[in-house]
């Protein structure tokens, strides 16, 4: 660790968000902002909130701040029915005026950050202003989001993975939006669909092993509003012999695989996809399909307001050694004829 003396300042505000309990933001800081230029102390202040009311806080050069600027994040922190698009854009337009005030110590580019609490919901949003390089981290259960897209995320040549925005919200048991019970009598209709036969190759494009996807043809009966699980499709893996040397787990994007799909006979526009990741490791075969999902209007029985969802039901993994016969299974998916959340028609 490098040593800066009175130059070496550093504040850190942290807000912690739970699930039917009071935000929290905590201050840490060695900074004297009364002295010009900022000077450091040789300890840290800490200084906790419990955010029992609108809150709003300024820290840093708060002389950039003019006074009506104040009173508008004032204002802000009241108005918590306020859209997230509609706060993030003041919060970014109140760091622009004290960017201008700032005689350089404040940048215009920031990342900008809303958090409400909407009963026992706890919602928030960011924003990248200026869309820089680096991210604030954000942890969940002790997850850093933004480390975690950038270590499992291929970025594209010469281009480096930014985060632009996020929206997100911690809900408990119970949270969620109730659904409707289910109505009406019962429908029968049957999902159909193709086989896919693909090759799984390694980072150098050698043949390694193969997949072969039959969606299955099954026959529903289920209510509006009811949620039933299928049989999906069937998966066949084979792998090569000799096995191909390790190669570590891709990053994403990893390819995908495309199959018809159809209601009662009616094609069902861009069909299914099933995105794979293939890897070795120890002499092993690693295939994953993560678990996918697609909702469907306008189409065979379907009404106006109307929508399937079809999710299959978890990521499936596989693994096999160079002298097995390689694993076959069936991908199940949960099917729902609703109504739809978001009240459009048509």
């Amino acid at each position: 660790m490098k040593l800066h003396g009175p130059r070496g300042v550093l504040t850190l505000v942290l807000a912690v968000a739970v699930i039917d309990e009071p935000f929290r933001v905590a201050v840490i800081s060695n900074t004297r902002w009364g002295q010009q230029p900022p000077q450091a102390k040789n300890y840290f202040d800490i200084a906790i909130h419990t955010i029992a009311k609108p809150f709003h806080l300024i820290s840093g050069c708060r002389d950039s701040v003019p006074r009506h600027e104040r009173h508008r994040l004032k204002a802000l922190a009241r108005a918590a029915d306020s859209p997230p698009g509609e706060t993030l854009d003041a919060l970014t337009a109140i760091n622009a005026v004290a960017a201008r005030n700032s005689r350089g110590r404040v940048s215009e580019g920031c990342w900008v950050t809303s958090q409400v609490a909407d009963g026992r919901v706890r919602r928030t949003a960011t924003r990248n202003v200026g869309e820089h390089g680096g991210s604030i981290p954000q942890l969940l259960h002790g997850l850093d989001l933004s480390d975690w897209i950038k270590k499992n995320f291929r970025a594209a040549p010469g281009k480096e993975i930014r985060l632009v925005q996020s929206a997100g919200a911690i809900l408990g048991p119970g949270d969620g939006v109730a659904l409707p019970p289910p109505e009406g009598d019962p429908r029968k209709f049957t999902l159909s669909g193709s086989s896919v036969t693909g090759m799984l190759r390694s980072p150098s494009g050698q043949h390694c092993a193969s997949i072969e996807i039959v969606q299955l043809d099954c026959d529903i009966t289920a209510r509006r509003n009811e949620e039933v699980t299928i049989p999906f499709a069937q998966v066949r893996l084979s792998g090569t012999h000799p096995i191909c040397p390790d190669c570590p787990r891709p990053l994403f994007p990893w390819p995908s695989i495309s199959l018809a799909l159809a209601i009662d006979g009616a094609a069902v526009p861009r069909g299914w996809e099933h995105t794979i990741g293939y890897w070795t490791e120890t002499g092993a075969h690693h295939v994953e399909i993560p678990r996918s999902s697609r909702g469907i209007r306008g189409l065979a029985f379907l009404g106006a307001d109307d929508e399937l969802v079809i999710a299959t039901v978890s990521d499936s993994q596989f693994a096999w050694g160079e002298t097995e016969d390689g694993p076959t299974a069936m991908l199940q998916a949960r099917v729902h004829w609703r109504t739809r959340l978001d009240g459009t028609r048509g």
